[in-house]
């Protein structure tokens, strides 16, 4: 009995120390269990939140997207409208067409668009624009045409200052969106602002389309004016056109007339 007891507290001494031996052991082993489970919590809310993160900036992309088709279709529907209101007004003496493709260089400045012989185009048609005057046609296949922009350096069209009646001719320089009026008389009373209109002279624009306003004036009493303008068609930015098919198509439409239709 005294043995079993002494072998009891024996092994009541072992436990005691196993228990002291072990216990900082599963106090870390729990510590660093807790600490391994907070880091992968840590990690898992910071994945989660990156992929929220990511799903949140798809959708304000796909909103901006549909926002930017929005306001394209409305742009287009705009445009749409110009160009019905110009042609009701010019009968059936025009066909519209859509710009395809802009050459926009200090040697040659061209637009290729998706109506030709098909649609009744030829060379020389005008091309006209609801700003203005754009152009002429160079050359035609099937389905497509070559348009000679007012600003390229060899064109040219029959010109007048609106209220003046100061006549000339436009011709295309080599900076972008100016023009050049020249053979205009010395004693021409013309003044910055003044609008410049197509005369009807040349065969191909009829007369009262706009070309542009007069930017700058080198005066000379013995010889003749050189007038510069800014065009009023912003070529680089034209996404539909009309054709005439008529020289004197619409020689009734007048900036007062345009405006008058306008949408």
């Amino acid at each position: 009995m005294a043995g079993s007891a002494q072998d009891r507290r024996g092994a009541t001494r072992l436990e005691s120390w196993g228990m002291l031996v072990t216990s900082p052991v599963m106090a870390l082993g729990g510590a660093v269990g807790g600490g391994v489970h907070g880091l992968m919590d840590s990690a898992w809310r910071t994945i989660w939140a990156r992929e929220q993160n990511r799903l949140l900036e798809r959708q304000v992309r796909s909103l901006r997207d549909n926002q930017r088709a929005v306001g394209e279709l409305s742009d287009e529907n705009r445009r749409l409208k110009e160009l019905v209101a110009m042609r009701e007004a010019l009968a059936p003496s025009s066909v519209a067409a859509s710009v395809v493709r802009v050459v926009d260089t200090s040697r040659e400045r061209m637009l290729i668009v998706d109506a030709g012989s098909a649609q009744g185009v030829h060379s020389e048609s005008a091309v006209i624009a609801w700003g203005g005057a754009v152009g002429r046609v160079e050359s035609v296949s099937r389905r497509f045409a070559k348009v000679r922009l007012l600003s390229d350096p060899s064109s040219g069209v029959g010109a007048v200052v609106q209220g003046v009646r100061a006549h000339g001719i436009v011709v295309g320089v080599d900076d972008g969106r100016f023009l050049d009026l020249l053979y205009v008389p010395s004693y021409a009373e013309v003044n910055h602002g003044d609008l410049v209109v197509t005369s009807g002279h040349d065969g191909i624009f009829p007369r009262g389309f706009s070309i542009g306003v007069i930017t700058s004036i080198e005066r000379d009493p013995d010889a003749l004016q050189r007038i510069q303008l800014l065009s009023a068609v912003d070529y680089r930015e034209l996404e539909e056109v009309l054709i005439l098919l008529d020289p004197m198509a619409g020689e009734q439409l007048s900036p007062a007339v345009l405006a008058e239709v306008a949408p």
